[in-house]
């Protein structure tokens, strides 16, 4: 159950407010107070809205609010009313006198309830389903958040809905290494968690320019890397899983969840993810060559005895990765100080 403040409740039917609304059992008849349990007398014909029915009463008591009710239910007269929508007879009134509460305290009630438009079927797909960004805690989802590799690369898509803007922006992650990079209006922004420095290198004018890494960014929060659950919000335990739908004609999983550490927006964004790659090995991705142009350089060379050089070619991108990560491991020194690997 939501309301107009965007909050959610999740209780069990049985127990809940709604449970003699909605019946125990789930099905029409339950909802509609028929069959089962449930005597109906035929009441004769009569006219309702101008059209014409057929009538039947029951009684029925509801022990929760201590109520006791005569209903009358008023369906189409299949042989003197077409209905128009394919089906013989369908609900047209639900007429409810009773009374409820203690013993000498009753309150006596006198409700109408009116149809219209009934259908046998559901035309809107997601009638049943609680709408987007409305968190139910507690509810019964069947799948947890995915996880997320600790190093990939991603484009990213953000859609501001309130002022139809759209901006780009392209995304690697490498945990290990303690790296992170992001392409955005032009410029390249490559953090390394290893020394605390932040490089950004205008891909127009081919400048760059060193500082400390800030506070928070696209790959910073608070200063620290962030992890990859972190990046796509999906750092929290309890999710509420609502099934699939179609995004950019893919059938994708949706989960809902709710951050509270979130800064207050005012608008409504939309992330919207593209080509996701997991464990990037490609070294040209951190290269900052172009800040330390003038800074003297030292060259090492190794060879590698045994019979690998056809391995070594296949998986060249893979080898260099695992030497860097072996000389950075070794030595302490950051990964990005070591650039310009050579296969012979």
């Amino acid at each position: 159950m939501y309301d107009c403040r965007r909050t959610c409740n999740v209780t069990d039917l049985p127990t809940s407010a709604l449970s003699q609304l909605f019946g125990y059992y789930g099905n029409v008849s339950s909802i509609l107070q028929l069959g089962r349990d449930r005597t109906q007398v035929f009441q004769g014909s009569d006219t309702v809205r101008g059209i014409r029915v057929r009538k039947w009463t029951s009684c029925h008591t509801w022990q929760t609010v201590n109520a006791t009710m005569n209903v009358t239910w008023y369906y189409t007269d299949p042989d003197k009313w077409d209905t128009g929508c394919g089906l013989m007879e369908v609900p047209v009134r639900a007429w409810v006198q009773g009374h409820s509460g203690p013993v000498g305290g009753n309150k006596y009630f006198d409700h109408i309830y009116d149809m219209f438009h009934f259908s046998a079927s559901i035309s809107t797909k997601d009638a049943l389903q609680v709408p987007d960004l409305i968190y139910c805690p507690n509810h019964r989802g069947s799948k947890t958040m995915p996880t997320v590799p600790s190093s990939f690369t991603v484009q990213s898509e953000m859609v501001q809905t309130n002022a139809d803007l759209l901006s780009n922006v392209q995304i690697w992650l490498d945990a290990k290494m303690k790296l992170a990079k992001h392409i955005y209006d032009e410029n390249s922004h490559i953090q390394d968690f290893n020394t605390g420095v932040s490089y950004v290198m205008d891909l127009a004018r081919g400048n760059c320019s060193v500082s400390h890494i800030g506070k928070t960014d696209v790959t910073t929060h608070n200063g620290m890397i962030q992890t990859a659950a972190e990046m796509f919000l999906m750092d929290v335990t309890d999710t509420d899983y609502r099934g699939t739908e179609k995004e950019s004609s893919l059938t994708a999983g949706t989960l809902v969840q709710m951050k509270i550490d979130m800064p207050q927006l005012t608008e409504e964004l939309v992330y919207n993810m593209f080509d996701l790659i997991p464990y990037n090995t490609d070294l040209s991705t951190w290269d900052v060559s172009s800040c330390y142009q003038n800074l003297p350089r030292r060259l090492f060379q190794f060879a590698v005895a045994g019979t690998y050089s056809d391995m070594i070619q296949t998986h060249s991108e893979l080898f260099k990765y695992s030497v860097i990560m072996t000389v950075i491991g070794l030595t302490g020194v950051s990964p990005l100080r070591v650039a310009n690997f050579e296969v012979q």
